[in-house]
């Protein structure tokens, strides 16, 4: 018998973004298919209307696939996803023994960024695949080899300090990025693949915790406007301490124009933070190896 595990994803044909911190892998290859009687107790016909494969996948990897996909989603003329074949009575087989999946013509998307205090940070992804006119959106090929490791790739966070118009707001335990993709997905002329692929809306929202409860006093009762709604991931260290603030090693979130209220306020405080589009800037700005700001 044969025996595969999840391997890396890689995005884009050239030079291609090689990922190798992946979880809770699932890819739907979106068959949705008419099934219906004829006036009788059994089934009388079966067959696909639509195809539309979907990869999502959790990474701590946040600045890797930050670096790949940005707030709006960025396309790939393909991602493959790699199976990883064992060799019975040891390990990893070497050689060209696993199987690619090949997504074709991609847009992807970062649906979350959540973090917790003594707790890793995630990114939530979607792949979602769509017919170019001449690659089928899903492939699959055997014999393949695997893509090289590079441990200097593998990267952690967790939760970081943030801050709303210069003030420090102290004692974050948990802040989650949702990203409010509204995704637009079309076909056409009774063809079963999808042909377009785009992002209809975006509204960003993050949301923070505290044991704070003074930061009531600097976001009002009501709540404010306030440039620069920061928050950072901390940068965690393989084989060492999470990172310094003052190591560019850091994940930086910025609301540039944002209202900020408090929704909840007990033993914790919960911060709201809805991010407004300033004509110019990404509503939230995902910047990769930053220093944190030293008070």
């Amino acid at each position: 018998m044969k025996r595969f595990l999840m391997g890396p994803i890689t995005f884009g044909s050239s030079n291609p973004v090689i990922l190798w911190q992946v979880d809770n892998v699932r890819l739907n290859p979106g068959v949705e298919r008419l099934v219906q009687g004829a006036q009788t107790v059994d089934v009388a016909f079966a067959g696909a209307i639509k195809q539309a494969p979907m990869l999502s996948f959790d990474t701590p990897a946040i600045s890797r696939i930050a670096a790949a996909i940005d707030l709006y989603g960025t396309t790939f003329d393909q991602v493959n996803i790699y199976f990883r074949q064992l060799q019975h009575g040891g390990s990893v087989q070497s050689g060209s023994k696993h199987t690619k999946l090949t997504l074709y013509s991609t847009l992807g998307l970062i649906r979350r960024i959540s973090a917790s205090q003594f707790s890793e940070a995630t990114a939530s992804v979607e792949i979602h695949a769509s017919y170019d006119g001449t690659n089928l959106p899903l492939a699959i090929t055997a014999n393949q080899s695997l893509p090289a490791y590079t441990a200097a790739d593998i990267e952690k966070f967790t939760v970081g300090p943030a801050s709303l118009d210069g003030t420090d707001i102290d004692n974050i335990q948990s802040l989650d990025l949702d990203t409010g993709i509204t995704l637009e997905s079309n076909g056409q002329d009774g063809g079963e693949y999808v042909r377009f692929l785009a992002v209809r809306e975006a509204r960003p929202s993050i949301t923070a915790t505290s044991y704070n409860v003074d930061e009531l006093s600097t976001i009002g009762v009501g709540g404010g406007s306030f440039d620069d709604a920061i928050f950072f991931l901390r940068g965690l260290t393989n084989t060492g301490a999470p990172a310094a603030d003052t190591t560019a090693g850091h994940v930086k979130l910025t609301a540039t124009e944002s209202h900020v209220t408090i929704s909840d306020l007990g033993d914790t405080a919960t911060i709201n933070v809805q991010p407004v589009w300033d004509g110019t800037n990404d509503s939230v700005l995902i910047e990769t190896g930053k220093a944190i700001p030293v008070a």
